[in-house]
Protein backbone atom coordinates (compact mmCIF):
# COMPACT_ATOMS: atom_id res chain seq x y z
CA UNK A 1 0.00 0.00 0.00
CA UNK A 2 1.25 3.46 -0.92
CA UNK A 3 2.34 6.06 2.06
CA UNK A 4 -1.09 8.38 1.05
CA UNK A 5 -3.67 5.64 1.49
CA UNK A 6 -1.59 4.22 4.50
CA UNK A 7 -1.44 7.09 6.62
CA UNK A 8 -5.28 7.64 6.10
CA UNK A 9 -5.92 4.47 7.42
CA UNK A 10 -3.94 5.33 9.80
CA UNK A 11 -5.42 8.84 11.30
CA UNK A 12 -8.50 7.26 10.85
CA UNK A 13 -7.94 4.20 13.00
CA UNK A 14 -5.64 6.74 15.99
CA UNK A 15 -7.80 9.90 15.63
CA UNK A 16 -9.33 9.01 18.82
CA UNK A 17 -6.54 7.10 20.88
CA UNK A 18 -4.65 9.16 23.03
CA UNK A 19 -2.01 6.76 23.93
CA UNK A 20 0.71 9.31 26.31
CA UNK A 21 -3.18 9.31 28.48
CA UNK A 22 -3.84 5.53 28.46
CA UNK A 23 0.07 5.17 29.35
CA UNK A 24 0.12 7.29 32.12
CA UNK A 25 -3.05 5.97 33.33
CA UNK A 26 -1.52 2.67 33.15
CA UNK A 27 1.76 3.54 34.37
CA UNK A 28 0.31 4.95 37.67
CA UNK A 29 -1.44 1.75 38.36
CA UNK A 30 1.83 -0.28 38.79
CA UNK A 31 3.00 -0.96 42.38
CA UNK A 32 6.55 0.43 41.41
CA UNK A 33 7.92 3.28 39.08
CA UNK A 34 10.05 2.10 36.59
CA UNK A 35 11.01 5.30 33.66
CA UNK A 36 11.52 2.36 30.86
CA UNK A 37 7.85 2.31 30.45
CA UNK A 38 7.76 5.58 29.10
CA UNK A 39 5.55 6.08 26.19
CA UNK A 40 6.70 7.75 22.98
CA UNK A 41 5.09 7.40 19.42
CA UNK A 42 6.37 7.22 16.05
CA UNK A 43 4.97 9.41 13.02
CA UNK A 44 4.18 7.75 9.67
CA UNK A 45 6.18 9.47 7.91
CA UNK A 46 9.05 9.02 9.75
CA UNK A 47 8.79 4.99 10.34
CA UNK A 48 8.37 4.89 6.68
CA UNK A 49 11.23 6.40 5.98
CA UNK A 50 13.34 4.39 9.00
CA UNK A 51 12.23 1.13 7.38
CA UNK A 52 13.01 1.90 3.51
CA UNK A 53 16.95 1.74 4.85
CA UNK A 54 16.90 -1.73 4.84
CA UNK A 55 15.81 -4.66 2.12
CA UNK A 56 12.61 -6.14 2.95
CA UNK A 57 11.57 -9.13 1.24
CA UNK A 58 8.02 -10.56 1.49
CA UNK A 59 7.16 -13.28 3.81
CA UNK A 60 9.28 -11.66 6.58
CA UNK A 61 8.62 -11.29 10.26
CA UNK A 62 8.20 -7.87 12.12
CA UNK A 63 8.45 -7.49 15.98
CA UNK A 64 7.82 -4.16 17.95
CA UNK A 65 9.54 -4.47 21.18
CA UNK A 66 7.64 -2.03 23.73
CA UNK A 67 4.53 -1.44 21.40
CA UNK A 68 2.21 0.56 22.87
CA UNK A 69 -0.68 0.95 20.92
CA UNK A 70 0.24 -0.50 18.29
CA UNK A 71 0.98 2.74 15.42
CA UNK A 72 4.59 0.78 14.29
CA UNK A 73 2.81 -2.25 13.69
CA UNK A 74 -0.09 -1.00 12.30
CA UNK A 75 2.09 0.39 9.91
CA UNK A 76 4.55 -2.11 9.22
CA UNK A 77 1.43 -4.33 8.15
CA UNK A 78 0.26 -1.40 5.58
CA UNK A 79 3.17 -0.28 4.04
CA UNK A 80 5.76 -3.27 3.81
CA UNK A 81 5.16 -6.85 2.65
CA UNK A 82 5.94 -8.57 6.37
CA UNK A 83 3.86 -11.68 6.41
CA UNK A 84 4.02 -11.30 9.98
CA UNK A 85 3.50 -7.87 12.40
CA UNK A 86 3.79 -8.37 15.79
CA UNK A 87 3.52 -6.03 18.71
CA UNK A 88 4.82 -6.98 22.58
CA UNK A 89 3.19 -4.81 25.03
CA UNK A 90 3.75 -5.12 28.68
CA UNK A 91 1.11 -2.82 29.77
CA UNK A 92 -2.30 -4.37 29.40
CA UNK A 93 -4.21 -0.86 29.09
CA UNK A 94 -1.92 -0.58 26.11
CA UNK A 95 -2.30 -3.74 24.49
CA UNK A 96 -5.66 -3.54 24.69
CA UNK A 97 -5.86 -0.41 22.85
CA UNK A 98 -3.50 -2.37 20.16
CA UNK A 99 -5.66 -5.29 19.53
CA UNK A 100 -8.95 -3.14 20.14
CA UNK A 101 -7.24 -1.13 16.54
CA UNK A 102 -6.46 -4.41 14.88
CA UNK A 103 -9.74 -5.39 15.37
CA UNK A 104 -11.20 -2.05 13.58
CA UNK A 105 -8.59 -2.27 10.91
CA UNK A 106 -9.39 -5.93 9.55
CA UNK A 107 -12.98 -5.27 10.27
CA UNK A 108 -13.45 -1.60 9.04
CA UNK A 109 -10.77 -1.58 6.36
CA UNK A 110 -11.10 -5.38 4.94
CA UNK A 111 -11.53 -3.80 0.72
CA UNK A 112 -8.22 -2.33 1.39
CA UNK A 113 -6.31 -5.21 2.93
CA UNK A 114 -7.56 -7.33 0.34
CA UNK A 115 -5.39 -5.56 -2.04
CA UNK A 116 -2.56 -6.63 -0.17
CA UNK A 117 -0.34 -10.35 -0.29
CA UNK A 118 -2.79 -13.35 0.75
CA UNK A 119 -1.96 -14.21 4.78
CA UNK A 120 -0.27 -11.35 6.22
CA UNK A 121 -0.61 -11.04 9.55
CA UNK A 122 -1.17 -8.98 12.60
CA UNK A 123 -0.60 -9.40 16.41
CA UNK A 124 -0.09 -8.43 19.60
CA UNK A 125 1.43 -10.07 22.62
CA UNK A 126 0.62 -8.98 26.24
CA UNK A 127 3.87 -9.76 28.22
CA UNK A 128 7.37 -8.77 29.02
CA UNK A 129 9.58 -8.47 25.65
CA UNK A 130 12.52 -10.29 26.98
CA UNK A 131 10.31 -13.72 27.41
CA UNK A 132 9.48 -13.52 23.94
CA UNK A 133 11.06 -16.08 21.45
CA UNK A 134 12.33 -13.57 18.78
CA UNK A 135 14.14 -16.81 16.47
CA UNK A 136 12.28 -15.96 13.59
CA UNK A 137 12.25 -12.15 13.28
CA UNK A 138 13.88 -10.53 10.77
CA UNK A 139 13.41 -7.01 11.62
CA UNK A 140 13.47 -5.53 15.68
CA UNK A 141 12.31 -2.26 15.84
CA UNK A 142 11.97 -0.64 19.77
CA UNK A 143 11.69 2.50 20.93
CA UNK A 144 13.87 2.38 23.36
CA UNK A 145 14.60 6.20 24.39
CA UNK A 146 14.22 5.94 28.21
CA UNK A 147 15.18 2.18 28.80
CA UNK A 148 17.35 2.09 31.29
CA UNK A 149 21.39 1.04 31.07
CA UNK A 150 20.48 -2.58 33.09
CA UNK A 151 17.13 -3.10 30.53
CA UNK A 152 19.10 -2.16 27.67
CA UNK A 153 21.68 -4.57 28.73
CA UNK A 154 19.36 -7.60 29.06
CA UNK A 155 17.86 -6.40 25.26
CA UNK A 156 21.31 -6.46 23.70
CA UNK A 157 21.53 -10.16 25.43
CA UNK A 158 18.25 -11.18 24.59
CA UNK A 159 18.86 -10.04 20.82
CA UNK A 160 21.97 -12.36 20.49
CA UNK A 161 19.32 -14.66 19.99
CA UNK A 162 18.35 -13.26 16.56
CA UNK A 163 19.42 -15.23 13.44
CA UNK A 164 22.53 -14.01 10.81
CA UNK A 165 21.26 -10.92 8.86
CA UNK A 166 18.60 -9.78 11.17
CA UNK A 167 18.40 -6.09 11.51
CA UNK A 168 17.56 -4.55 14.67
CA UNK A 169 16.48 -0.87 15.18
CA UNK A 170 16.56 1.56 18.10
CA UNK A 171 15.45 4.54 19.20
CA UNK A 172 18.12 6.74 21.03
CA UNK A 173 20.04 4.18 22.42
CA UNK A 174 22.95 2.48 20.85
CA UNK A 175 23.68 -1.22 20.79
CA UNK A 176 27.34 -2.15 22.20
CA UNK A 177 27.69 -5.63 21.21
CA UNK A 178 30.32 -6.43 18.64
CA UNK A 179 27.29 -9.21 17.47
CA UNK A 180 25.86 -6.44 15.04
CA UNK A 181 26.98 -4.09 12.63
CA UNK A 182 26.21 -0.63 12.37
CA UNK A 183 24.61 -0.07 8.85
CA UNK A 184 22.70 3.57 9.57
CA UNK A 185 22.19 6.72 11.93
CA UNK A 186 19.40 9.04 11.01
CA UNK A 187 17.81 11.67 12.92
CA UNK A 188 13.58 10.89 12.41
CA UNK A 189 10.32 12.85 13.27
CA UNK A 190 8.78 11.25 16.66
CA UNK A 191 5.68 11.83 18.26
CA UNK A 192 7.29 14.09 21.09
CA UNK A 193 10.18 15.35 18.69
CA UNK A 194 13.51 14.71 16.76
CA UNK A 195 15.42 11.41 17.86
CA UNK A 196 18.40 9.52 16.93
CA UNK A 197 17.54 6.11 14.85
CA UNK A 198 20.26 3.29 15.25
CA UNK A 199 20.19 0.47 12.33
CA UNK A 200 22.30 -2.60 12.88
CA UNK A 201 22.65 -5.77 11.44
CA UNK A 202 22.80 -8.87 13.42
CA UNK A 203 26.44 -11.00 12.19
Amino acid sequence: MDLENAVQIFNALYDDVNGYQISYQARHQLPYYDKAHTYGEVTPEAFHRILREIPIEPGQVFYDLGSGTGKAVVLSHLLFPFQRSVGVELLSELYRTSESVSERLKSEYANYLSLQPENKEITFINQDFLSVDLTDVDVVFTHSTCFHPSLMEQLEKKLHALKKGTYAITVSKTLETPEFRPIKVREANMGWGTATVYIYQRL
